[in-house]
């Protein structure tokens, strides 16, 4: 039981910090400040791999520049697509650009030209196999009984500490206490490495595990 408390407090610690991470990136993306991304194709490898979990965060649509990764959301998918701005100029109206980009892995540039204004998502950082751990974690199939097991772990980790533990050390060291007390008949010893030796008794004689 101590083991499982040990491990359960283990688990609350763990759980909680992953609730205040998920909690945070929770409001910084509804406050527009990131955008958590799966990457669900290979055209951005080597750098950016499938599998991976991007985040990205805004930037004026004024400071692309060519050369920049940028998150772009496509009118013929309605998408968000990572690529490699090629190709940026001024539209006709004040702080609208046309952007053109390409897949660091294909041939061709995107057929789309994208639209631009206000700000832009681009990457700032990536956790390498990330997306494919949040699609697993979130599939019902998983979700459901790793929230049992958590709760359990949690659960166990409140239980009480059972008062008969300290109660049956105290027994435990009062009964060594009076042991040794009634093998001196000067009601004393002294005391080596758990073993007794009698006062007025040959050493080898007085021992006691």
């Amino acid at each position: 039981m101590r083991a499982l408390r040990v491990i359960g407090n283990s688990v609350l610690w763990i759980v909680a910090f992953a609730g205040v991470l998920a909690g945070g990136l929770w409001v910084a993306n509804a406050l527009g400040l990131v955008q958590p991304l799966v990457v669900v194709s290979g055209s951005m490898e080597p750098g950016i791999m499938t599998g991976d979990l991007v985040f990205s965060t805004p930037i004026q649509a004024a400071d692309l520049a060519v050369g920049d990764v940028a998150t772009l959301p496509s009118t013929l998918t309605g998408k968000l697509v990572t690529h490699r701005v090629i190709d940026i100029t001024a539209g006709q109206e004040a702080g609208r650009f046309l952007v053109h980009m390409k897949g660091d892995a294909n041939e061709f540039a995107d057929s789309e030209e994208y639209v631009v204004s206000g700000s832009v998502w681009t990457p700032f950082t990536q956790i390498t196999g990330g997306g494919y751990l949040l699609s697993t974690v979130t599939k019902p199939g998983v979700v459901i009984p790793l929230a049992i097991t958590l709760l359990a772990m949690i659960a166990l980790s409140t239980l009480p500490r059972p008062e008969v533990e300290d109660g049956a050390e105290a027994v435990s060291d009062r009964t060594r206490d009076d042991a040794g007390a009634g093998s001196d008949p000067n009601g004393g010893a002294d005391r080596t490495d758990g073993c007794v030796f009698p006062v007025d008794a040959p050493a080898f004689a007085g021992i006691r595990a």
